[in-house]
């Protein structure tokens, strides 16, 4: 059996004079995700170079210093076959202003923005006659 147990003080560890420690400087702040009003990419990404701007603007870093070319967040072995089967060039000749005019026109041929009207489309090209009590499919 144990003894009783001793009570734990509620001593002031601020030190004998009741100062404490002055606070310590931030090395870094967490940066705040901005409020997305639209998932385009063009959108986002222009969201994502303001915050980082306004990050380098608290902090006093450069903004070239810490945003990355797009050529060189693409994973070697990716871009050289992009280069050679879609550009026709050498990974050597590429540089990232053609790599983002490329990757722009890739884009632009896609059709983003756009969702097709589903109702029209089924309502159109689907036709169900309910009134069949057992339809088969035959090819």
């Amino acid at each position: 059996m144990r003894g009783p147990q001793q009570k734990r003080s509620c001593a002031n560890t601020a030190g004998d004079d009741g100062n404490t420690t002055p606070p310590t400087a931030k090395l870094w702040t967490a940066l705040e995700p901005p409020l997305i009003t639209s998932f385009s990419h063009k959108s986002l990404r222009e969201l994502y170079e303001a915050a980082v701007i306004a990050q380098c603007q608290e902090s006093g870093e450069s903004v070239t210093a810490v945003m990355r070319a797009t050529i060189t967040t693409i994973h070697r072995r990716l871009l050289k076959t992009f280069c050679e089967l879609v550009l026709k060039t050498s990974v050597s000749e590429m540089t990232n202003d053609k790599l983002l005019t490329a990757m722009e026109q890739i884009l632009a041929t896609m059709t983003n923005y756009q969702i097709p009207d589903v109702y029209a489309i089924t309502s159109q090209h689907l036709k169900i006659d309910l009134r069949q009590k057992d339809v088969k499919a035959v090819s």
